[in-house]
């Protein structure tokens, strides 16, 4: 049985976290995520790709956690930015879920 794991904030971490450690796990996301915790995102690849979502306008976790997070992952990656889109993700509440299940 194949696996996704979604977290969003802190959630982003403990969902690479969780990842790294679960070989069902295939699929990664990290939504708005905070760089502590998430080191483990360098042994995912090529196994489980990693998707990580960030808004620029994030008051809680600035878009270079996301950008940390992305510069020590292992392949498949990828960083999604959303001009003006704060720490919960609203303004991207249309668009989100359809990226985040391709």
């Amino acid at each position: 049985m194949a696996v996704a794991l979604v977290g969003h904030s802190f959630g982003g971490a403990v969902a690479i976290r969780a990842a790294a450690g679960c070989f069902a796990v295939r699929a990664c996301v990290a939504l708005a995520t905070q760089g502590y915790g998430a080191d483990p995102a360098a042994a995912l690849g090529p196994r489980c790709p990693l998707l990580l979502c960030h808004g620029t306008a994030d008051e809680v976790l600035p878009p270079a956690c996301s950008r940390a997070v992305y510069a020590a992952a292992g392949q498949p990656k990828e960083l999604l930015l959303r001009a003006g889109a704060s720490h919960g993700l609203d303004e991207w509440a249309d668009d989100l879920p359809w990226i985040v299940q391709s």
